[in-house]
């Protein structure tokens, strides 16, 4: 398995990739969330999605790319079971 994208955004949808970025108990340093009532805090979460579910969704005819679900982690060659 490796990470296909890191995805950070100043809230919202979709993420925009960057070359790197720090996980630390804040999440993801660079990515914000616009709404904190309802997300961010001490229970913050860093948000991971399978490449292959999206290529396969893509092969579907879906318009999905990474980052464009809101995760922060794209990742590849996972065995998500």
């Amino acid at each position: 398995p490796h990470v296909h994208q890191i995805n950070v955004s100043d809230g919202g949808v979709p993420k925009s990739p960057v070359w790197e970025a720090k996980v630390s108990e804040r999440g993801l340093d660079g990515d914000r969330q616009r709404n904190l009532t309802f997300h961010g805090g001490p229970d913050r979460a860093v948000c991971l999605y399978s490449l292959d579910l999206i290529e396969r969704l893509q092969d579907e005819g879906h318009s999905i790319d990474a980052g464009s679900s809101g995760e922060n982690l794209t990742l590849s060659g996972l065995d998500w079971d």
